[in-house]
């Protein structure tokens, strides 16, 4: 008879030698999608939940390149969600750290060379971000997993599909764009479905259907990456992919061994990163030899120049946010005239620092900064307090979106997926902590029936 004990997570108990126990995924039972909303947990509730998450991350991702009017497919899939489930809609207001930049981003209207664009960018953000950490209240971290994997596959099997050619002339090699028009777009978008791919394949607790599709898809993603000819999304899927598989190995491991990996394997990134900062143009160059690029990649070295010339006017406080590339403005202008782009848009400065810099000043900066780093720092705790699936990956994710940040920006637009998976990391890996703290004192107390924000003990109990 299969065991009916609930599944194994990876930290949840002590073990004399460290090495956690080996259980089939075939004897294990599921978690579910959903949590507890004050209605129980079903069958019905689950494919609900899982349905609204999959239609909601699609129209994210494919309005990167049918349109930002699917985001609305979005918004409002997980407000109509959240109406029926009243207890949910105040939930996001507990999170601090998400909301930082949204009102700082509304902070710069008053000073905004446009601020009509300013108000509508940021209301725009302040509502992906809720929806992010709706989402994160909403789920569980196997159905956070599930479902963006899910939505990517969809998203890049069609752009697979309905691809369009674009020949890059300065090598005369045609790449794939899929039907985002970026090249590094779709590439990123492979990246990802290659990295949530490779997650759910080293997940024992899953099931082997899923996990087998889950293989083939990575080898659709590998091909994706390598007809599109994205250097940075390429690199910095291998990267990530590679913490992924090492963090699924550590799993296995008690939380004060994965620690002790976590800070050697920092230390190694930490020294890598003073190694490359120390020598910046020459690491930049270096890459740039051995992927075949352009020097100037392709305009981004005038951008710089241009945008430094322009941030010393306006050092702390930027110009306002997403109000420099508007029509009408005299440096934008210019520099799609430069770059010869005659639809006048469609185009950033191709650097987090720049763009947040140019935008909203040193102050937007350091709040952007530190946002990813703290992040990045509760996303580890996650894994090494509770280690699982979706809190590896929420680690390799973090890494992914923050090796980009040197030559992208994917934090400042509300139709960028790295500005709704960044709240949605943040939220599910305190969810994760305190479920882990929770289930210490009761651990029988199944994932889903953890209340949060925590609201005592006696929030544990069923709900009728």
């Amino acid at each position: 008879m299969p065991n009916a004990s609930p599944p194994l997570h990876y930290g949840d108990q002590p073990q004399q030698f460290g090495l956690l126990p080996y259980q089939p995924a075939s004897t294990m039972p599921y978690a579910p999608l959903g949590r507890d909303n004050g209605r129980g947990v079903s069958a019905r509730a689950d494919g609900a939940v899982f349905a609204v998450a999959v239609l909601a991350l699609v129209g994210l991702i494919s309005g990167n390149g049918l349109g930002p009017v699917l985001v609305v497919i979005y918004w409002g899939a997980w407000l109509v969600y959240g109406l029926c489930h009243p207890r949910l809609l105040l939930m996001p207001m507990h999170y601090l750290l998400p909301w930082l930049f949204p009102i700082w981003s509304l902070s710069t209207t008053f000073w905004s060379i446009d601020p009509i664009a300013t108000v509508r960018v940021t209301l725009e953000l302040m509502l992906s971000t809720y929806v992010a950490l709706l989402m994160a209240n909403a789920m569980t971290m196997r159905g956070i997993l599930l479902s963006l994997w899910a939505a990517l596959a969809i998203s890049v099997m069609a752009g697979i599909i309905f691809n369009k050619d674009q020949v890059i002339y300065a090598t005369n090699t045609a790449v794939f764009t899929g039907f985002f028009g970026s090249k590094n777009t779709f590439g990123m978008f492979g990246g990802l479905l290659l990295i949530t791919s490779v997650a759910i394949l080293l997940d024992s607790a899953e099931r082997r259907g899923i996990r087998f599709v889950a293989l083939v898809l990575s080898f659709a993603s590998v091909g994706v990456l390598m007809s599109a000819h994205s250097s940075d999304a390429t690199t910095a899927t291998i990267a990530a992919t590679l913490l992924v598989i090492g963090g699924s190995v550590f799993a296995r491991l008690a939380p004060e061994h994965r620690l002790a990996w976590a800070l050697a394997g920092g230390l190694c990134a930490a020294l890598g990163l003073i190694l490359i900062l120390s020598d910046w143009n020459a690491a930049i160059n270096q890459a740039l030899e051995i992927t075949g690029k352009d020097s100037t990649l392709t305009g981004r070295v005038y951008l710089w120049s241009r945008a430094q010339d322009i941030i010393a006017a306006h050092p702390y406080t930027g110009v306002g946010n997403q109000a420099f590339w508007q029509q009408g403005n005299l440096d934008a202008e210019g520099m799609w005239a430069y770059l010869k782009i005659s639809s006048r848009t469609g185009i950033t400065m191709h650097s987090l620092y720049y763009e947040t810099m140019l935008n909203t000043g040193l102050i937007g900066f350091v709040i952007i900064a530190g946002t990813i780093v703290l992040t990045g720092l509760i996303a580890t705790t996650s894994y090494l307090a509770r280690a699982g699936a979706w809190a590896t990956a929420s680690v390799a994710l973090v890494a992914f979106f923050a090796m980009r940040a040197f030559l992208e920006t994917e934090f400042l637009s509300p139709f960028i997926l790295g500005s709704v998976l960044f709240p949605l990391i943040y939220a599910s890996a305190w969810k994760n902590i305190d479920t882990w703290r929770i289930q210490r004192l009761q651990p029988d107390t199944p994932d889903e029936m953890v209340d949060w924000p925590p609201c005592g003990l006696d929030a544990l109990s069923p709900r009728a």
